[in-house]
């Protein structure tokens, strides 16, 4: 086994180790999430989340897809473990159906993690369910669910996301900037294996140009502020090492919590000094002690040089500069009205053209321009989003479009199929037992 967080954790810690310096939001899950430990005492091999509960209810977001996220402590450095544990997750109703699933393997070195993608249609509640296929010692799990407003069972303790939790990451948490107050959704450590997380928060809720007017939230929005100060820290101290300028940082901090380091704002908010005062200096000449000053060289005066006078010839032309003929500028004062008559001319003409392009009809996109856009695309009945001619699935909600909503159809959920599909994308039922 190994003692890590994932693949993307140990990419940024090869990163870290080649001196770069990592800087990572820790997510805004904090109200999203679920840890417990694998409870099965019945021996069912289903997962109770509490004495006799065995499923765990959150609410829908139709407005965008959600993911679902399940993930246990069995990170491992082998291909095919015998001893995998291995864990599926399951999506319900308020019916009990099973709408989803994730039912990966860990065959291959497979991580330990199932994750669903689903649209869902409305607002109201609905229930995942953990079933231990391998089960056979104690594990912990770990639940994101991304977005919903309201989850059972919710515990903002190592909710971080990854690669926030790795060792070579410098993570930031939130706090509103006006009030130093910790977001509800900044996600917590510590890390899996106790390690404090985050290293220091940042400020959001802020203005920014991307989002006007809208205010920016979250710790996406703070960790920009933490690495914006390390880079003009950086900038300052150009031969320091990535780690020295993540301790400089987390020294300049206002503590916020209890005294110490935590594990909801770690260092605390982020509080650079001034910048020190550059005085200019000069560089003194330096006098031998006990030793007399030299004695000035005699200088010998030189008399200036006495001019000699010389003369200037001003030559003077004989005879008288020729003069320009003078003629007599022609009479127009006649030539006023003239000018006025262009003007008028010019004026009456522009009235005509203006009128005759008034006059003219609005040219507009005749039906055959209309059936050429017609023909080259598809509109989604669900969502309306504009799709290519050739598309069978809608890219925006992944409903059936055009010919694909005539194909075959999951017996069990009624969901459209792909051609060539083996499971059904939304329930995992085995189509060939369809």
């Amino acid at each position: 086994m190994v003692d890590s967080p994932g693949r993307d954790a140990e990419l940024v810690d090869r990163v870290a180790e080649a001196g770069i310096l990592w800087i990572n939001s820790a997510g805004n899950a904090a109200a999203q999430h679920y840890r417990g430990s694998y409870t099965d005492t019945n021996g069912d091999l289903i997962h109770e989340f509490a004495p006799d509960k065995t499923t765990l209810g959150f609410q829908s977001n139709p407005d965008s897809l959600t993911q679902i996220v399940l993930n246990w402590d069995d990170w491992r450095d082998d291909d095919a473990p015998a001893d995998a544990q291995d864990l599926d997750l399951y999506l319900l109703d308020a019916d009990s159906n099973i709408i989803a699933s994730a039912r990966n393997t860990r065959e291959g070195g497979r991580d330990p993690v199932e994750q669903i993608l689903y649209q869902f249609d409305d607002s109201r509640t609905y229930f995942l369910t953990i079933n231990g296929v391998s089960v056979d010692r104690a594990l912990r799990l770990d639940l994101y669910i991304h977005q919903t407003s309201n989850l059972e069972l919710a515990d903002a303790t190592g909710s971080l996301a990854t690669p926030g939790d790795a060792r070579g990451a410098f993570t930031v948490g939130a706090v509103f900037w006006h009030t130093d107050e910790v977001e509800a959704y900044s996600s917590r450590g510590p890390t899996a294996d106790g390690r404090v997380k985050p290293d220091l928060v940042g400020p959001d809720g802020i203005a920014s140009h991307v989002f006007a007017p809208d205010r920016f939230f979250g710790t996406s929005a703070a960790a920009p502020h933490i690495a914006g100060a390390a880079a003009l820290v950086w900038g300052a101290y150009p031969s320091a090492t990535a780690d020295e300028i993540k301790q400089y940082l987390s020294a300049n901090t206002i503590d916020l919590l209890e005294p110490g380091v935590d594990a909801t704002t770690g260092a605390g908010r982020l509080q650079l000094p001034a910048p020190p005062v550059i005085e200019p200096t000069t560089t003194p000449t330096a006098t031998p002690a006990d030793s007399p000053l030299p004695s000035a060289p005699a200088q010998t005066v030189t008399a200036a040089p006495t001019a000699t006078p010389r003369k200037i010839a001003l030559g003077t032309p004989t005879g008288s500069h020729p003069r320009p003929p003078i003629t007599t500028p022609p009479d127009r004062s006649g030539d006023g009205w003239i000018g006025l008559v262009a003007i008028g001319l010019a004026a009456v003409l522009a009235a005509i053209v203006g009128w005759r392009v008034a006059r003219r009809a609005p040219r507009s996109i005749g039906p055959a321009a209309t059936r050429s856009v017609t023909a080259a695309s598809l509109v989604c009945t669900h969502c309306g989003r504009v799709l290519p001619a050739e598309a069978s699935f809608c890219a925006q909600c992944g409903r059936p479009v055009g010919g694909a909503q005539t194909q075959t159809k999951c017996a069990r959920c009624d969901r459209a199929l792909r051609p060539g599909a083996r499971y059904c994308a939304r329930c995992g039922q085995s189509v060939t037992t369809l």
